[in-house]
């Protein structure tokens, strides 16, 4: 029988970010001093130590005037633990959790009354989410993800901004930590602030974050993500800039793998789009457009109608097909394979054109054994949804050839899927004999004259049992076996 194929490569997460001195100097236009500090006095104290470094030696220094009770102290401790933070080094990350500084950098965090003393916190627990897992950890075990949901929430943009960036870096670590996010409730406000917002960098850390939310292996219980698609969909929809597409399309392609989502997504309107990224060269936007469309394509007739009638899906699939990339060879076939196991209406779009049988016929014979087999399931599924004629013009174009070429592989894999298809030709041959009243299965006697029928009875001897099942199974259905004495 034919098969809807799903492939998967192992998920990584998406990769942690250090916000670094070069990001500092400005916030949605105006030096953060000047935006979040009152106090005129404070306020040039503030811009004073924000424009200076700080070196790793000050460190004991900026702990006590963190750990401090004078406003300004606090001020200045803050702004020299972010600064040294800023630099990446895990060291210097260890010293501040060594320290004990986690608690007061979350109760500064949660202080709203401070503004610029809360973005600072935030920031400097940013960079600490930015280190090792052991050290994020220490984060969580101090309430820190309660603490950047409820920032996500903040009338202060360059605060929820901030926040954001803190659930991209925990949520990049590791499953547990996009899981503890979601379970707080940290999707909805990310969804929210994403969506008011007109601030480029918003979108697009929030792009990034949101990704890392719907990513990971095992994928997160769709329940607590489904509602993010709409918002995924618009900017996929909207944007233009390479890195949001990336990572908005990878959040998508880890969506659709639910088939019950599949329709919500094709609601949206956005397969057009999808389709017309599959021309891109950026392979980190192909691949999960390529994805999406293949997993769509395991979906209802309906779900599958709105990526048959674009007109350039087809020839852009068979594109991808000659890919240099092995990886998007194999995937597009996959793809295609799923198109031909819809019906024979649908079959003859792929096999019917002269031009992509030819492409499909010489990737089924290349010599990449994992493109070989995807490549034949195509055969394997169209072989199954056509009719006698169909397989006729098939056979007559050297789809039987190949697969009894192909017998010999040395993947036990490549057979088996060989084996299925060439049962499927002999089972029409063998209607289309009754059909017509003739004595002889045409395709049995074209599978006789090449060879294929001794290649088939010397399988049975194959170390796998499932290529010797399937190779008695058409050994004893369309042949008359001797009986052992």
């Amino acid at each position: 029988m034919f098969c809807l194929k799903n492939i998967y490569r192992e998920d990584i997460l998406g990769r942690k970010r250090n916000r670094n001195l070069e990001n500092e100097q400005k916030v949605h236009g105006g030096p953060i001093s000047y935006n979040l500090v009152e106090d005129p006095q404070l306020r040039e104290c503030v811009d004073q130590w924000i424009r200076r470094p700080f070196d790793v030696s000050e460190l004991v220094k900026v702990i006590e005037a963190l750990c401090s009770t004078d406003l300004f102290q606090q001020h200045y401790g803050v702004i020299g633990i972010r600064k040294l933070l800023s630099s990446g080094e895990q060291t210097t990350i260890q010293s501040v959790i060594d320290a004990n500084l986690i608690p007061r950098l979350i109760n500064f965090a949660n202080d709203d009354n401070e503004p610029h003393l809360q973005l600072e916190a935030a920031w400097s627990l940013t960079n600490v989410a930015a280190g090792t897992t052991q050290q994020t950890q220490s984060i969580l075990d101090k309430g820190g993800v309660q603490c950047f949901v409820k920032l996500l929430s903040s009338k202060r943009e360059e605060i929820a901004e901030q926040a954001i960036w803190a659930i991209g870096n925990i949520s990049g670590d590791s499953n547990v930590f996009r899981d503890k996010i979601l379970h707080c409730g940290g999707l909805d406000p990310l969804i929210a602030v994403i969506g008011k917002t007109s601030q480029r960098s918003i979108i697009k850390h929030g792009s990034w974050a949101l990704s890392n939310l719907c990513r990971g292996k095992p994928l997160p219980e769709i329940e607590l993500v489904e509602r993010a698609i709409p918002t995924i969909c618009k900017i996929i929809a909207m944007e233009d800039d390479l890195e949001v597409l990336t990572d908005a399309t990878w959040a998508l392609a880890y969506l659709s793998r639910v088939p019950e989502k599949i329709e919500g997504i094709v609601s949206t309107g956005i397969v057009p789009k999808i389709i017309q990224f599959l021309s891109v060269k950026s392979l980190g936007l192909l691949v999960p457009c390529l994805r999406i469309v293949g997993n769509i394509m395991v979906g209802t007739a309906e779900e599958i109608q709105p990526v048959l009638v674009e007109p350039e899906f087809l020839p852009k699939m068979m594109a991808l097909v000659q890919h240099s990339k092995k990886a998007i060879k194999k995937e597009a076939c996959w793809t295609i394979s799923n198109v031909t196991a819809i019906n024979a209406e649908v079959t003859e779009l792929v096999v019917g054109n002269p031009e992509y049988l030819k492409i499909l016929l010489d990737t089924a014979t290349s010599d990449n054994t994992e493109v070989q087999k995807e490549a034949v399931w195509v055969f394997a599924n169209a072989t199954k949804k056509s009719h006698p004629q169909q397989i006729s013009k098939l056979v007559d174009n050297g789809v039987l050839e190949m697969l009894i070429h192909l017998l010999n592989s040395k993947d036990a894999e490549v057979i088996e899927v060989c084996l299925e298809a060439i049962w499927n030709i002999l089972n029409w041959g063998a209607i289309y004999a009754q059909e017509s009243g003739i004595r002889e299965n045409p395709f049995l006697v074209e599978l006789d004259n090449r060879n294929g029928v001794e290649i088939i009875e010397n399988l049975q001897n194959h170390p796998k049992n499932d290529v010797y099942l399937k190779a008695l199974r058409i050994l004893e259905e369309h042949f008359e076996l001797e009986t052992p004495l």
